[in-house]
């Protein structure tokens, strides 16, 4: 057989091509010194670019020094994930790299499994963003992964409970009976009508019930029991919630335009905002507990790589020097960190 038509010499070619290419348009960053962990400026300001696509403006200061945070910490997983050979044998990842090979070459008879040992070898991982996003993904639900169920005390889930008490305060609510009118803005003749009824049901104390039946039917009723702003704008409406929450007690009042038409309403009593305890909360305070500790596991994790590499930026210009430098001295505890200046 001609050695130009041999798959083996098929394969050799594709690699030398796919090489000489990736080279040439995919460069990867200098790994000379494998702990070092080098932002360049290109890679800034096309995060910068990214951001101002996604948003329709750059980011701010303290945007940028977050976004420059959060770069390192996809390459510090991203690396750990290769040192950890996230990248052999995963279906994801060998599919990806056979498709990026046969894209090359759509004619080549080399098989699968030489296309993705070849891939791996040329290290075209390092310049997939589909990859590398996957790796860091991958890396992050290893480290916080637990098979074990998480068990907390009733102190930690206390002290959870408090710190995020805005999270599960109960929100005030308020029981109301109403007489509804099916009315329109350019009704002026009903709207005379309620006008009227709420003058008769102040002058002869009609009650909430004896007042039901002089209303038009409504869907959910004419007697509401304990319901919050949110609970009522669903029914009728943000306005008519936000509006009844500030009336008072016992008294007649109206006409409250809901998205239905006109009420009198009578407010029965209020329920004033209040914490939850933390039976009642249980189930959400314990998984929101979880995922915090997840999050810190996640951090201290990455806060352990740092302590092995040394994380270079170059700064897009001097001024961007002393902006984003706080990276060093507040979010990251690296010590071996530093800058390189243009």
């Amino acid at each position: 057989m001609p050695l130009l038509k041999l798959p083996i010499f098929h394969f050799i070619i594709l690699g030398a091509l796919f090489y000489g290419l990736k080279v040439i348009l995919f460069p990867i960053e200098d790994n000379s010194n494998t702990a070092t962990i080098v932002i360049t400026e290109n890679i800034i300001k096309q995060q910068r670019e990214n951001w101002r696509n996604r948003t329709g403006r750059y980011p701010t200061d303290q945007e940028q020094i977050t976004m420059v945070e959060t770069i390192i910490q996809d390459k510090l997983l991203f690396r750990e994930a290769l040192a950890r050979r996230f990248t052999h044998q995963d279906r994801v990842i060998r599919q990806r790299l056979i498709s990026n090979m046969r894209f090359l070459n759509e004619d080549t008879q080399a098989s699968d499994e030489q296309l993705y040992q070849a891939a791996l070898d040329l290290g075209l991982m390092h310049n997939d963003d589909v990859i590398q996003r996957y790796l860091v993904e991958q890396m992050k639900l290893f480290v916080q992964s637990n098979d074990v169920r998480m068990s907390f005390s009733d102190v930690e889930l206390q002290d959870y409970l408090e710190r995020h008490n805005a999270q599960f305060m109960q929100a005030a609510r308020i029981r109301i009976s109403h007489v509804y009118f099916n009315t329109n803005h350019t009704d002026k003749t009903i709207e005379h009508t309620v006008y009227q009824l709420l003058a008769q049901l102040r002058n002869d104390s009609i009650n909430p019930q004896q007042a039901a039946l002089m209303a038009d039917p409504f869907f959910e009723g004419h007697h509401w029991p304990l319901r919050s702003q949110q609970e009522i704008a669903k029914i009728a409406g943000p306005q008519f919630a936000k509006m009844i929450m500030s009336l008072p007690v016992g008294r007649w009042l109206g006409p409250i335009r809901s998205v239905y038409g006109s009420h009198l309403v009578w407010v029965h009593d209020k329920s004033p905002a209040k914490s939850a305890i933390l039976k009642s909360v249980y189930n959400r305070v314990y998984l929101g507990l979880s995922h915090e500790r997840r999050k810190q596991r996640l951090q201290n994790f990455i806060n352990q790589l740092k302590t092995r590499y040394t994380i270079r930026i170059e700064p897009l210009d001097k001024n961007s020097t002393s902006k984003i430098a706080a990276i060093n001295t507040t979010s990251f505890d690296n010590p071996v960190t530093h800058w390189v200046s243009q």
